[in-house]
């Protein structure tokens, strides 16, 4: 394994989860030139993570390197409950608050009529009518359905709270913690970042707040939410079940364009290295996707699933190092590539 300069021109990103919290894990992938990670709070509390938090400083004293530690909030974020996985095929009937189960908030907004996209596979069901507690839904595209998948009400998100409880009582101890900044889902508005940064000042004052751009009415109102953030991350997941795929690629790089245009920091994030979740090799389009992000000017980049929950988190992130680290060098200096093409 290489060890690598960490370059203040890029932040690298993993995250927390079942395959990646421990020391000696995370020691080889600072080593690597991981500059941060990502906690997910949607589905646990900073205090249930204290062991990973532990074993993230004793890393960081090994190897005598900084890591950033970025917390992402529930808020507007839905997801499914636990229950056992299952396969649907387009056509069937599923019960909304029972096979897939879901928060009361859910249940009391839906609508007969409404769409809803599971997961960033993006499988989407059309609610049809209640039926006692819960509401029948038709499957539109064949999928899997697990526990902890998000779930996105198209046209519905705004009807939803920006921050919950759970979200507060993880603010109040995330100094102590060592967070240095904050991932907020679904901002809409200038409003939303508003209030979620006077109250994020409150408990963490100058953390570093990052607007996560979700759903099209975020787009739409981007150079207006563009002052309260500190950077715009793309979170491609949930933007592309709100605008479909068709879309996806085309509204990426319009908000890279307008926070050029306003010299904003913005992150890129899901589906980088996806495949590596079950491979030990990335596909050709994704190193092309994270070699494309850092060219065209990305202030950070994250792994998701591909660290969390992966059978190869090291692999991925050994990549997704070498990757961003080739394009950060043939940026800086493009006639190198020539002496580059001798190497290979």
């Amino acid at each position: 394994m290489e060890e690598r300069t960490q370059n203040s021109q890029l932040d690298i990103y993993g995250t927390f989860g079942p395959s990646c919290h421990d020391q000696e894990l995370l020691k080889k992938m600072l080593e690597m030139g991981m500059t941060g990670i990502r906690l997910n709070l949607s589905h646990s509390s900073l205090e249930d993570n204290q062991d990973w938090l532990d074993n993230l400083k004793k890393a960081m004293e090994e190897t005598g390197r900084s890591c950033k530690l970025v917390i992402d909030l529930q808020g507007r974020e839905r997801r499914l409950g636990k229950f056992e996985p299952f396969e649907a095929v387009k056509g069937d009937i599923v019960l909304v608050g029972k096979q897939l189960p879901v928060g009361g908030d859910v249940l009391v907004c839906l609508e007969a009529g409404d769409m809803i996209r599971i997961g960033d596979e993006n499988i989407p069901l059309h609610i049809l009518e209640k039926d006692g507690l819960y509401w029948r839904a038709e499957v539109l595209d064949d999928g899997l359905f697990e526990p902890g998948k998000s779930l996105h009400i198209l046209n519905k998100d705004s009807s939803l709270p920006i921050l919950y409880a759970k979200d507060l009582e993880n603010l109040k101890v995330a100094k102590e913690k060592g967070v240095t900044g904050v991932l907020v889902p679904f901002v809409q508005n200038a409003e939303d970042i508003q209030e979620i940064r006077s109250i994020v000042e409150e408990y963490i004052p100058g953390c570093w707040m990052m607007a996560k751009i979700e759903n099209i009415e975020g787009v739409r109102h981007l150079e207006e939410i563009l002052p309260y953030a500190d950077e715009i991350v793309i979170a491609r997941g949930d933007l592309a079940a709100s605008c479909t795929l068709e879309w996806m690629p085309a509204i990426q790089n319009y908000i890279e364009v307008i926070c050029h245009q306003h010299h904003k920091p913005y992150m890129v994030v899901t589906q980088m290295l996806e495949s590596m979740e079950h491979h030990p090799t990335p596909t050709r389009a994704e190193a092309t996707d994270v070699y494309n992000a850092v060219m065209r000017g990305a202030h950070s980049i994250m792994l998701t699933g591909e660290t969390a929950h992966s059978s190869y988190p090291l692999e991925a992130m050994d990549y997704f190092t070498q990757i961003a680290h080739n394009a950060l060098q043939l940026k800086d200096d493009p006639p190198s590539f020539l002496h580059v093409l001798e190497t290979l």
